[in-house]
């Protein structure tokens, strides 16, 4: 139980993690677990939808359709120059569009009961 929300164990390697991390060397008893830096979950009706972004700052990322009638698509996109600098993919960025000049997009759908 954290914050009055039940963590199923199966989704919570990390806390497994924290909970056999404290009491460690750096990680004093009295330490709170890092939330805000370790975990957070989308939740939505039909229809939703995000501007374009990067999850997780880049690390990782797990997405799981647990409705068996919801779906997921998810569009992955690729720089077209490799060798490009971050600052200027992201010039003149907008990100309620696909950036196509940039970017190649492709999309990844999930049914019920994929992950990725």
């Amino acid at each position: 139980m954290e914050d009055g929300v039940s963590l199923p164990e199966t989704l919570c390697s990390d806390k497994w993690a924290w909970q056999h991390t404290i009491r460690k060397r750096l990680c004093k008893a009295t330490d709170r677990f890092p939330t805000s830096a370790m975990r957070w979950a989308l939740v939505s009706t039909a229809g939703t939808h995000s501007a374009w972004h990067v999850d997780a700052e880049g690390l990782a990322t797990m997405v799981q359709v647990q409705n068996e009638e919801g779906l997921k698509i998810w569009f992955l996109a690729v720089g077209r120059d490799p060798l490009g600098r971050i600052t200027n993919i992201y010039s003149d960025w907008d990100s309620e569009k696909p950036n196509t000049d940039r970017w190649d997009v492709e999309a990844v759908v999930l049914t019920p009961g994929m992950k990725l």
